[in-house]
């Protein structure tokens, strides 16, 4: 009788870690995305993803050059905008960084901080929106920006 209870409570609480962990959702909507480009049509209709991904696109260099009062030139060889970790203060650091002007895939957002995947290096944190100048529509398959 103790076994019958013990194994509902097993799969009810690995539901519930599963459902919680918000990252791992998000991050396979991600992989998801970058698939559908081998899936065949009736998987892309099942998933029900929209043909544009919403991307940043991150300030340009001549924009940052102008703002640090720097070359532009100076700017494409020294500068390169932060990914963080984290967007509290006491845990965050650089995981990695984007170019100016890049286009990231948004994953997600919260109030000041866009979490991402950075272009160059697939590496998935959060940007500043100090950074970001606006939003393009891209399609997922041939990553250029959507008509309309």
């Amino acid at each position: 009788m103790v076994r019958l209870i013990f194994i509902p409570l097993i799969l009810l609480s690995s539901i519930l870690i599963s459902c919680s962990d918000s990252d791992s959702l998000e991050f396979s909507k991600l992989i998801t995305h970058r698939k559908l480009k081998a899936a065949p049509p009736e998987t892309k209709a099942t998933i029900n993803i929209d043909e544009c991904e919403d991307y940043l696109v991150l300030m340009s260099a001549a924009k940052v050059a102008k703002q640090l009062s720097k070359s532009k030139a100076w700017v494409k060889e020294n500068f390169q905008i932060p990914v963080f970790s984290d967007t509290t203060l006491d845990s965050r650091k650089v995981i990695g960084h984007a170019l100016p002007g890049a286009h990231c895939f948004i994953i997600r957002y919260d109030s000041i901080w866009f979490y991402i995947q950075s272009p160059n290096s697939n590496e998935l944190g959060w940007v500043n929106r100090d950074y970001v100048v606006g939003f393009i529509k891209k399609d997922p398959d041939t990553l250029l920006p959507c008509g309309g």
